[in-house]
């Protein structure tokens, strides 16, 4: 049911349950019994119906004053304590805000919980530097990345060590930087992952993206005004895993 469908309901709901106890009490009333079940009802209102504050203290209040119209209309509500009325009347008004804003509380923190459980969990599948799935993801996706065909590359930067020594780690972090940038452009449909160091790994379930074995792929790549050639060697293999000990042996 949607929104507005669930507001309906739960209004007939309250309309239709405090006309039976309003009924029930005013023949309660007549015959000089105590009035106990339009209160009850009211309180199981405030425990179970969450209504917006403002449409919950209509409805609070138009019960309340149905009641007590009924007795009037009879005898002037001559037995009714009008204070101790009217201060049920409130406190079962107040009842719904309470219990509305609670809930809209713990709804939010609930919400929020969730995000940012999804956050951590997103971040620690990721490597930091590259932006990359990380091994802990490949750990994860080894477990259903099975049952179909599977082609899988192995791909690290020729003469990274040289980058490093020539233009110092910071230079060689954007490098690494760029390149995860390049491969998830170059395989948009596959599943890239920063394997360790400056290798990286690529899951492809989708043959027509296939990179030959033992090609290369030269990225020129401008850091401020030094011009640096990177390039990349990709290892090969393809099979059919049934399990996760066959996927680990194909990227073995």
């Amino acid at each position: 049911m949607n929104h507005n469908a669930v507001v309906v309901f739960k209004v007939v709901f309250f309309t239709a349950f405090s006309m039976w106890s309003i009924y029930t009490d005013y023949r309660h009333y007549l015959a000089g019994d105590q009035m106990l079940t339009f209160i009850t009802v009211q309180m199981i209102m405030v425990c179970f119906m969450l209504f917006r504050p403002l449409m919950g203290v209509i409805l609070t209040g138009a019960a309340y004053s149905a009641l007590y119209l009924a007795l009037y209309i009879s005898d002037g509500a001559a037995r009714i304590q009008v204070f101790n009325y009217i201060g049920l009347a409130l406190t079962s008004a107040f009842g719904m805000m309470v219990r509305y804003h609670t809930q809209l509380y713990l709804s939010t923190k609930t919400v929020w919980l969730a995000q940012s459980n999804q956050k951590l969990e997103e971040v620690s599948r990721h490597d930091g530097l590259t932006g990359l799935l990380n091994r802990k993801a490949l750990e994860d996706d080894v477990n259903w990345m099975v049952g179909g065909h599977m082609c899988v590359y192995m791909a690290d930067i020729n003469y990274f060590k040289e980058i490093n020594d020539s233009y110092g780690h910071t230079v060689g972090d954007e490098v690494l930087r760029e390149v995860g940038k390049r491969l998830d452009e170059l395989f948009p449909r596959c599943r890239c992952y920063r394997y360790g160091g400056d290798e990286f790994l690529i899951l492809n379930e989708n043959a027509a993206d296939q990179v030959h074995q033992g090609s290369r792929c030269e990225l020129p790549w401008t850091a401020g005004e030094k011009e640096i050639r990177i390039e990349l060697c990709f290892g090969f293999a393809e099979g059919e895993p049934m399990d996760r000990e066959d996927l680990l042996a194909l990227i073995g």
